[in-house]
């Protein structure tokens, strides 16, 4: 998706939208974190709240492993939202 494309988005999204978690593995593709930046970029330059998590030593299959444990970086995160 390009930057044109997320904006849409999130225009679309700006008065129903919460703060948002972008988390991605450390040794995840540079495109797949470029992406995830961009969409953060994109959102935060919406007026909306979010923050990047990246994970140490995750992947795009393990990023996930963070929610088996209440005391990681990615639970905190969520449960500080609620």
């Amino acid at each position: 998706m390009d930057v044109d494309a997320l904006r849409a988005h999130v225009e679309f999204l700006i008065d129903v939208a919460g703060p948002l978690i972008v988390s991605y593995g450390e040794i995840e593709s540079p495109e797949f974190r470029r992406q995830s930046d961009d969409y953060l970029s994109v959102w935060h330059a919406g007026g909306l709240g979010g923050q990047l998590l990246m994970q140490p030593g995750k992947n795009h299959y393990t990023v996930i492993d963070g929610f088996l444990d209440a005391r990681t970086p990615l639970c905190q995160a969520v449960l500080g939202q609620i």
